[in-house]
């Protein structure tokens, strides 16, 4: 999923999928255009990827 400034990648196992993706994946395209730092790995991003995650859900087709 892409917004205005990042892009959120959530990995799940289509074979079995749950709520929790397996991977997450958050990039800033303002200050990171070449998608160098996951934001999801760092724990001061937590509300962001969150947020994000949630809008992902609220648009998402997959059925979990």
């Amino acid at each position: 999923m892409r917004t205005d400034r990042y892009r959120f990648t959530a990995w799940v196992d289509r074979r079995n999928p749950t709520d929790e993706p397996f991977a997450v994946e958050v990039y800033d395209h303002e200050r990171d255009p070449h998608e160098l730092t996951n934001l999801a790995a760092l724990p001061e991003h937590r509300v962001l990827v969150a947020k994000l995650r949630a809008q992902w859900l609220a648009g998402s087709k997959l059925s979990f």
